[in-house]
């Protein structure tokens, strides 16, 4: 999935907005399930590579990791 970021950077540069259709969001939507583990190792994973994994919580238990210190 980081490749991604590269195509958000191509993106960007050319200015040209390609929103998703109907089709792409219904698709999308079926099968997410936003308090799923593995949402939720999304979120840690992406959270953490953005140096902000200590400010990420889960609204069912509090932390979804132990703090270091």
């Amino acid at each position: 999935m980081p490749h991604i970021g590269g195509f958000i950077r191509c993106s960007v540069v050319s200015r040209e907005i390609k929103y998703l259709s109907q089709g792409e969001i219904d698709a999308r939507n079926r099968g997410y399930r936003p308090y799923s583990a593995e949402t939720w190792r999304t979120w840690e994973y992406w959270a953490n590579k953005a140096g902000c994994g200590h400010l990420l919580t889960r609204p069912d238990d509090g932390h979804a990791h132990p703090q270091k210190g």
